[in-house]
């Protein structure tokens, strides 16, 4: 799993480094995509090992981790506080959902697929 989170996330590392060179974005956009992009790289990769039926449970303690962080308040001791992502994946399953690196948004898969009806001669 780790090996292949890695891989996905060079993938998305290097559309990054091409946003990045035609448009020059602030250090915080960079820093966003690298955020989003790691947590897609997350889900395509270690979330795709899930169990279909424990995807929602999967889903929701990835949007939990999203809301929490930690803080450092002694010299080995820290506190969960608020973490700030800059673009939190919407809710419902993040499944749903894929980062588009051009757009800097969350959309849903079905922004890419569109509508679908089967041909009429199709068995049910």
């Amino acid at each position: 799993m780790l090996a292949s989170l890695i891989r996905l996330y060079d993938c998305y590392i290097a559309e990054v480094a091409a946003r990045v060179e035609r448009s020059k974005p602030t250090a915080q956009t960079v820093h966003i995509l690298l955020e989003c992009t790691f947590l897609s790289a997350v889900i395509w990769s270690i979330g795709a090992c899930t169990a279909l039926n424990d995807r929602p449970r999967f889903s929701a303690d990835l949007h939990e981790l999203c809301q929490e962080g930690h803080k450092k308040v002694g010299s080995t001791a820290f506190q969960r506080t608020k973490a700030s992502i800059g673009l939190p994946i919407p809710q419902g399953q993040v499944f749903n959902f894929d980062f588009d690196i051009e757009a800097m948004e969350w959309v849903n898969w079905t922004k890419y697929i569109g509508n679908y009806s089967p041909p009429p001669d199709t068995p049910a």
